[in-house]
């Protein structure tokens, strides 16, 4: 029997043909594996993902019971309006001028990665500035303390790396990066710094202000899809 595995690294090499078969002979399909249904035409991605209480990306229906990190609720497994509510507040600290100042911040960080292999005359373009850059840039917008970056990037990478469903791997990295994390927010609650965390801590829609778990989320999801 036909099984699609969104987490197979063999996918990840060539998915086309893949994708082909689930068009053409698998439409509609569910994964009793991974316990998900997966969706492969065009009109009918669409149709589902307006009709959010039939075809839900909320994971927690399925496995609260099962996922450590379920306390951490992330946009990308949200339904509306609790999707729309979360993001309306995180879209608060994503100023114009907290993106130009990121752009300064991100041609810093390149410059210092550069200047760490330009006299060599040779790099490995992926581990000397590829994989370190993104999550560099993420410790900078997370308030991380420099004295922590290497720390931060070895729980970082471990995050990224783990493969797996929800449940597996990825998910205690994720809690173990979730609690130093939190330690982090909370030195923040107390010494607010020019950082998009800072300005995430005070970011309020009528009243309505970020919880810890809703930033853990943010700062999860955020790492795993920048990197």
């Amino acid at each position: 029997m036909f099984e699609f595995d969104p987490h197979s690294h063999e996918l990840h090499d060539d998915p086309y043909p893949v994708y082909r078969k689930l068009r053409e002979e698998h439409p509609v399909l569910w994964n009793p594996t991974h316990r998900f249904w997966s969706v492969a035409r065009y009109d009918d991605v669409m149709a589902g993902l307006k009709r959010p209480l039939a075809f839900s990306s909320d994971r927690s229906r399925l496995e609260s019971s099962r996922n450590p990190s379920q306390s951490m609720p992330m946009m990308i497994t949200m339904d509306p309006p609790g999707h729309d509510e979360l993001r309306s507040l995180v879209n608060r600290a994503f100023t114009p001028r907290r993106m130009a100042h990121l752009e300064e911040r991100i041609r810093g960080i390149a410059t210092e990665l550069i200047d760490g292999f330009i006299d060599r005359g040779s790099c490995d373009l992926w581990a000397d500035f590829a994989a370190p850059l993104p999550t560099s840039v993420i410790a900078s917008l997370l308030g991380v303390p420099p004295e922590d970056g290497e720390m931060f990037k070895e729980k970082s990478t471990a995050v990224v790396a783990a493969s797996g469903p929800v449940g597996g791997p990825r998910s205690n990295a994720i809690v173990d990066l979730a609690t130093y994390l939190g330690q982090v927010f909370e030195e923040k609650r107390k010494r607010p710094a020019d950082d998009l965390m800072s300005e995430l801590l005070v970011a309020e829609i009528d009243g309505r202000r970020l919880d810890t778990g809703e930033l853990l989320g943010f700062a999860i999801l955020l790492l795993i899809a920048g990197n």
